[in-house]
């Protein structure tokens, strides 16, 4: 391992660890300890809490950390893992598929909400294995976020929509150029939250994300099935998670997630009893931020935070591949992104409007690199999902 490799995981870990290691708080954009603070420190829009009864904050009707919005982590773009497909020698297609990340617009705090993400990610490897083509992919998605029991448990839902790689491609163009894009119907997303910890300036929640398998699959022309494949996907992802939300002081907040995400079952071929099983992915995301502005009392622009944040993602074991006649078999997608190891810096703006309308805009990069040829063509980055990504969110907090 590279020296500089080595530093930047270390940095990484450490910034990860101290956020997670640190009692979870919150501090929403119209916080305060009680109805008194509110109106002593609205001149300013910021609670002074040396000022006000911390005791009251045991309650959970008083609680500041419920008295308004926590802005979501903008997350790295989603997690782009590459449709699995069998090494039989020759040409080798490459389909980009799509997972979530629950770091994406989420936050330790269950809250009601609705909202819709855009991210757009450029230069994203779509091609074959004999020569690199890079296409621009987007990635849409619709959420909603309901809360019961005082607040303290939250279901979530997630309507993705994509344009991303064809899986009903043309095979005679795909030589040359690739798959190709088209817009697309993604696995549909739901889960809960569940707070273990809250206090006047903390808390911390356990989740689960589940995705079923309700996406396209990857279809060849019938009549060239020797050399193109198929495949039937109806394999769900899970993902439990951990997140944190810390306030060290009066403007500045901390987020982090903790995740793992891991298969039920195996991808079946079509057309031989061939099983496909992908990797597991462990997640790690931070984010800080900073309250420029925040004016509880205003009708127009409420507050203003820029943030930044570091995400990695890795694959903590290989996609395997078996069948009944001949065995054990690698892929190509494992050969190229069986050991990925991303690291993506994302730095972004979130503003709020009156009390229930939130909009931020960040830019993605990432970290590493890691260039593999593993069939001797294309040359491919296993380290780097995208060249650079925009990321979007609108969100609406209602039942407040």
């Amino acid at each position: 391992m590279r020296l500089t490799d080595l530093a930047t995981r270390l940095v990484a870990v450490g910034l990860m660890a101290a956020a997670i290691g640190q009692p979870a708080s919150g501090i929403g954009l119209f916080d305060a300890c009680d109805s008194d603070c509110d109106t002593a420190f609205c001149d300013n829009g910021i609670c002074d809490i040396s000022s006000c009864d911390v005791e009251a904050c045991d309650g959970i009707a008083t609680s500041r950390i419920r008295r308004g919005p926590v802005p979501g982590m903008f997350g790295d773009g989603g997690l782009l893992i590459p449709g699995a497909n069998i090494l039989t020698g020759g040409l080798q297609l490459i389909f980009q598929n799509h997972a979530y990340k629950v770091a994406e617009n989420n936050s330790a705090l269950p809250q009601d909400r609705i909202g819709f993400n855009f991210n757009a990610m450029q230069d994203v490897f779509n091609g074959q294995s004999d020569g690199r083509v890079d296409d621009d992919i987007y990635e849409y998605r619709l959420f909603g976020e309901k809360t019961f029991l005082d607040g303290r448990f939250s279901v979530d839902l997630m309507v993705p929509f994509y344009t991303t790689s064809t899986l009903e491609y043309d095979p005679l163009d795909a030589v040359t150029n690739g798959p190709g894009t088209e817009g697309s119907f993604g696995d549909l997303a739901f889960g809960f939250k569940a707070l273990l910890h809250e206090s006047c300036t903390s808390a911390c929640s356990l989740g689960l994300r589940i995705e079923a398998p309700t996406g396209d699959e990857i279809v060849s022309p019938r009549s060239l099935n020797v050399f193109y494949r198929s495949f039937d996907d109806d394999v769900w992802h899970f993902t439990p998670y951990v997140a944190s939300l810390w306030t060290p002081s009066e403007r500045t907040f901390i987020q982090s997630f903790l995740s793992y995400r891991f298969t039920s079952s195996s991808i079946k071929e079509v057309e031989q009893p061939l099983s496909i099983r992908e990797q597991s992915y462990f997640m790690a995301d931070v984010s800080i931020g900073y309250w420029l502005y925040r004016n509880r009392c205003g009708s127009c622009l409420t507050g203003l935070a820029p943030m930044l944040e570091l995400h990695y993602t890795g694959a903590w074991d290989e996609e395997s591949a078996s069948s009944q006649n001949v065995g054990l078999r690698n892929t190509v997608t494992n050969l190229i992104y069986g050991k990925s190891d991303r690291l993506n810096l994302t730095v972004g703006t979130t503003a709020f409007f009156g009390s229930r309308c939130s909009a931020g805009v960040a830019i993605a990069a990432p970290l590493r690199s890691n260039e593999t040829s593993p069939l001797g063509g294309a040359t491919i980055d296993s380290d780097r999902a995208y060249d650079w990504a925009l990321l979007t969110q609108l969100t609406y907090y209602f039942g407040r």
